[in-house]
């Protein structure tokens, strides 16, 4: 009798995440959200707000063994889409993080599920301004550099949330906050996201660029110029390993 309760309340729990995929597949539809179509965002943050790791069927300990090789292991939730791309990464440990990252064009959408993380943020300036810019700075040309706006850094809290009160649902788009790293201060920390479109797109992969900043002591508003990482040596920043997790095989 026990057993056939826990294989109900596992299908349910399923169920539930296909449920919410599936609303965010038919969303994704309807990229990009222009200015007048606001309520994708909200509806896709409504929907991400209800992911917990319960209804991933995840379960992670307290804490992971100290000899584990990987900063950062990874997983995804739905794979067979060019639309969007569902994942959760989880840090081992305190400091470890995802270096400064961009999605390019596209909307992330990012929700704690266990730990303290930490978000620091540069948006992207648009071209005429990037023109500008490098014009002024003798920079044209110079692909090795990218003008960012520091946004600040923002603290999602996964330790105090209930059923009631989850935790935030943080949206970076295709310029606020498309520059970010994500940092895990307080033991183990994990996080899932939705980027829209996904990597993987009908025209060909589109990668992140990954992005180095020197200074300490960044002021919000102002604008630096960010080192790009050479693709050859980004396994140096992080090293991934893959989450095994329960993953959606069909929507349907």
């Amino acid at each position: 009798m026990g057993d056939g309760n826990d294989e109900d309340a596992h299908k349910v729990e399923a169920a539930s995440i296909n449920e919410i995929i599936k609303e965010v597949s038919e969303i994704a539809d309807k990229f990009p959200f222009n200015d007048k179509e606001k309520h994708f965002r909200k509806e896709i943050i409504s929907l991400v707000s209800k992911v917990n790791t319960d209804t991933l069927g995840l379960q992670l300990p307290s804490k992971m063994p100290s000899n584990i090789p990987f900063k950062v292991l990874a997983g995804n939730v739905y794979k067979k889409s060019t639309k969007f791309e569902s994942s959760v990464f989880v840090f081992p440990k305190s400091g470890n993080k995802l270096p400064f990252h961009d999605h390019p064009n596209m909307e992330g959408f990012i929700k704690a599920l266990k730990g303290k993380l930490l978000i620091t943020s540069f948006s992207l300036l648009n071209s005429e301004e990037e023109k500008r810019l490098r014009k002024e700075e003798f920079k044209e040309g110079n692909e090795k550099v990218r003008p960012a706006k520091f946004e600040g850094t923002l603290l999602l809290d996964a330790t105090t949330t209930t059923a009631s009160s989850p935790s935030e649902v943080v949206n970076l788009n295709a310029l606020t906050g498309n520059i970010h790293s994500i940092e895990s201060i307080d033991g183990l920390g994990a996080f899932f996201d939705i980027l829209i479109p996904g990597y993987h797109q009908a025209h060909g992969n589109v990668p992140c660029t990954f992005f180095e900043m020197d200074e300490k002591n960044l002021t919000s508003g102002k604008i630096y110029w960010l080192k790009v990482v050479p693709a050859n040596l980004i396994p140096n920043l992080v090293s991934m390993g893959k989450l095994e997790m329960p993953s959606i095989v069909q929507l349907d």
